[in-house]
């Protein structure tokens, strides 16, 4: 393989890479609620914790966050 061949591959990879990053920065995230999956039950510490959490993603995404209490999950 030739040096050419080499640069002219290195420069596809690296615009092919350009392009994907451009195409996952312009699509808007999260475009649905977020669901977060607490394997203890509702009223813990943990579920208590969780849904603090929860309440600052809401804030910072503007979008939904929704706590599911499934023990044993």
């Amino acid at each position: 393989m030739s040096i050419d061949q080499l640069l002219h591959r290195s420069f596809a990879v690296v615009t092919s890479t350009l392009f994907v990053v451009c195409v996952a920065i312009a699509t808007d995230f999260p475009s649905r609620p977020v669901t977060i999956v607490v394997p203890y039950p509702a009223g813990g510490v943990v579920d208590v914790r969780v849904r603090e959490l929860g309440a600052l993603l809401e804030k910072n995404l503007g979008q939904q966050v929704i706590v599911d209490n499934c023990p044993g999950a």
